[in-house]
Order: structure tokens, then sequence, then C-alpha cells
């Protein structure tokens, strides 16, 4: 009787050590995908103008393609934001609610996308915009976040270029 009770304690711990990655990541998305809300919704004080489902075009980022690449990477490395390389675009996918680790499509989340052509676009899902006690305006805060990742995205662009890197 004493070894069912190891077998199934072992069981239960092998299948924690298994999955403890997609567990780790998922909280560290949600973790990193929740600061990025708040940063982008700091300056923002108007709270009319609610939630839509259209993009908002967020404004223009120069970058080359080995730059998105880049840029990608890091911020899929730190957890913030999940990659999907499509044809004609790069989306960053943000979940505040959703697991992005086992996402297979850029749907039904939060999306930031950079179009070949340089345009930012910016995507909230119902779920997290509605995720805040406070309304904030809608097109502000879509405009904060495109803002953030543009510039983030010509930060690290230019780092490449200098070979610097900040950790």
């Amino acid at each position: 009787m004493k070894y069912i009770y190891f077998i199934t304690f072992f069981i239960m711990v092998l299948f924690i050590v298994l999955h403890w990655n997609s567990f780790y990541s998922q909280e560290r998305f949600e973790l990193n995908s929740r600061r990025l809300f708040r940063l982008a919704s700091e300056l923002i004080n108007e709270t009319g103008n609610g939630f839509t489902e259209r993009p908002y075009t967020a404004g223009q980022a120069e970058f080359t393609q080995e730059e998105i690449l880049g840029f990608a990477r890091f911020l899929n490395s730190k957890y913030i934001a999940k990659p999907f390389h499509l044809p004609n675009k790069t989306v960053f996918a943000i979940s505040m609610n959703n697991s992005v680790v086992m996402l297979e499509e850029p749907k039904d989340v939060s999306q930031v996308t950079f179009d070949r052509n340089g345009n930012v676009t910016v995507t909230l899902s119902a779920k997290d915009y509605r995720g805040y006690t406070a309304k904030y305006n809608f097109d502000k805060l879509c405009d904060a976040m495109g803002k953030y990742s543009s510039g983030s995205c010509n930060t690290t662009a230019r780092d490449m270029k200098t070979g610097s890197s900040q950790n």
C-alpha cells in the first residue's frame, strides 16, 4: 500500500519537473504584460472613449528585417512578448489573461504589429482592456503602447548597430 503513495508522489513530481518551464514561462509573460500595460497607462488621464475591437495605428518605426528579428528574440527571451513572424509582418502577442506560451497564432490576445513598411499597429483584447479597474481612454492606451513598442524597437536597433546591449 505504501508503494502506491510513493509511485503517485513520484509521478506528480515528475509531471511538475517536466512542465515547470511552461508554468514558469506563463507566469513571467503575464507579469511582464501587466508591467507593460501599467507603463503604457501611466500618462493617461482621460477615461472616455471606451473599448473597440478595431486595430489602432500607432505610428511608424524604422528597422531592418535583421533588427526586428533581434528585437523579437530580445522580447521573447525576457518574457515580455511572444513574437510571430508572418510573411509581411511581425506580431508580438501580449496578454494579462490568456497564456501566450502555448499560443500558435496571435488571436484573442493583445498584440503589437510591425509590418515590413514600418507601420506599427496595436490591437488590445477585450479581456486585457477590461482587466483594469479604471477605464482608460482606448486610443490613448493604444497610442502609448505603440510608442513604447516602437521606441524599444528603435533603441534595440540602435544598440545592435553600435554593438552595445543591456540585460
